[in-house]
């Protein structure tokens, strides 16, 4: 057994599925269906990266990928599995966030927009700052309220959203749009539906 293996293992993406699995759960990646190149280059790199890493774990403990025993072999995967998870769970997570951390920063500071495959509420929700809760108001363009209520959940296909703990209240366009203009700018966001007619005020606290 040489490396040759491990690159026909890498071959066929079960090692970056895995990894591509366990970060969707933790909401890191989020490629769409139609964007199937970008899920395939994913995966790819992911599985060459697991393998390498797994190739290079077993050179350090000096295990003899010519010895073809079953216990070897069974060591050899052990160890390709355990790497696989460690990097899923605690080295992309980490990877990623910092550099998620830091486009967000240079985006926010150079007011510069970066594409991506998030919908504006999903966006919306991202950016919002860390241990916050969200007010939604919602109101036709005619600025009269349709609803209000804490934020529920959130589609990550469409613009669809859930409203939590909905309270019996008339909050007007202009009290609303008061309470906007005195929140920090990093806890407000207003979103403009023009097919269904709707402004949404989101409010994080």
């Amino acid at each position: 057994m040489d490396i040759k293996i491990f690159l026909m293992i890498a071959a066929t993406g079960v090692p970056g599925f895995i990894s591509y699995w366990i970060l969707s759960q933790f909401k890191l990646f989020d490629i769409r269906d139609n964007n199937k190149d970008d899920k395939i280059i994913l995966l790819s790199s992911l599985s060459v990266l697991n393998i390498l890493v797994s190739y290079l774990v077993c050179d350090f403990f000096s295990i003899n990928f010519k010895d073809g025993s079953y216990v070897n072999i069974l060591i050899i995967l052990a160890l390709s599995v355990l790497v696989v998870l460690i990097n899923s769970v605690l080295i992309y997570p980490l990877f990623i966030s910092f550099i998620k951390k830091n486009v967000l920063l240079f985006q926010r500071h150079y007011n510069i927009s970066i594409e991506n495959n998030k919908t504006v509420i999903e966006n919306i929700m991202y950016s919002r700052p860390n241990n916050t809760d969200t007010q939604v108001y919602i109101f036709d363009f005619d600025n009269k309220l349709i609803l209000e209520g804490g934020l529920g959940f959130v589609s990550n296909v469409s613009s669809q959203l859930s409203i939590r703990n909905i309270i019996d209240a008339k909050t007007s366009y202009d009290e609303a749009i008061k309470i906007y203009n005195e929140t920090d700018n990093l806890s407000r966001e207003i979103l403009i539906d023009y097919e269904k007619k709707i402004k949404i005020i989101f409010i994080h606290f």
